[in-house]
């Protein structure tokens, strides 16, 4: 993929425009991008952002910044394919914010001045411990919800139930690529990894294949699946 460097005075509209003629745009790639417009609005200016990313070797946090849009496309794209799940979230901060306003001050009892069996039981208002339940039991809930890999390879079941080692092995490619884009979101207190830019571009080229074989039925028929697979996996 060949570079393009953005001239800082440029005007932004212009240098869209010219990124986005500068990128390659292969019949997949118009394909899916067609998709996420017409499918899942909400994730097309990631996944095009990413796309324009990748011509632009020199932006500072590309690579982070890429790895944020495949992470959030990866987690979000089963609740796009069966809009029926409910969100596998847990508001934390909404629920410790409402126990937070209630929560009785209790550092007398952590300062040493207290006896161990003074501090074994505390009363608490039953509207915090109502909030805390609530938190627990939808806590437990989202532990015991199938993971969002579970979930794909049951669309993918219904969609078509006679290619289950098909289906299986296709969830387990998106797994792998989705991990290797997860390791490279976080900022840390030292310099970012260092990455390969010929691996990077195979990396997305490969979760854009696997994606693809996800909208199947916008697109790619089920026959079609294994070569995709194998293609990604050379």
């Amino acid at each position: 993929m060949s570079a393009y460097v953005v001239n800082p005075n440029s005007n932004p509209q212009l240098v869209q425009g010219e990124l986005q003629a500068a990128i390659p745009y292969p019949p997949l790639r118009r394909e899916l991008l067609r998709w996420f417009q017409q499918e899942a609005p909400s994730l097309a200016p990631a996944y095009e952002g990413a796309v324009m990313l990748l011509g632009l070797p020199t932006f500072p946090g590309r690579v982070h910044f890429i790895a944020h849009a495949v992470r959030d496309i990866a987690d979000r794209l089963v609740f796009v394919l069966d809009d029926g799940l409910p969100s596998s979230r847990v508001q934390y901060e909404h629920h410790l914010d409402s126990i937070q306003d209630q929560w009785p001050s209790l550092d007398h009892l952590f300062d040493g001045s207290s006896s161990p069996e003074s501090a074994e039981a505390v009363s608490i208002p039953a509207s915090v411990a109502r909030h805390i339940s609530q938190l627990l039991t939808e806590h437990r809930g989202r532990r015991q919800r199938p993971s969002q890999y579970d979930l794909l390879f049951q669309w993918l079941m219904k969609q078509d139930p006679s290619h289950a080692a098909v289906n299986q092995r296709l969830v387990s490619s998106f797994k792998d690529i989705r991990q290797w884009f997860m390791a490279l979101t976080h900022l840390r207190r030292t310099a970012p990894p260092q990455v390969d830019e010929e691996q990077l571009c195979k990396r997305f080229e490969a979760f854009e294949k696997t994606l693809h074989s996800f909208v199947g039925s916008f697109f790619t028929g089920t026959r079609e699946l294994d070569a995709i697979l194998q293609q990604t996996n050379q």
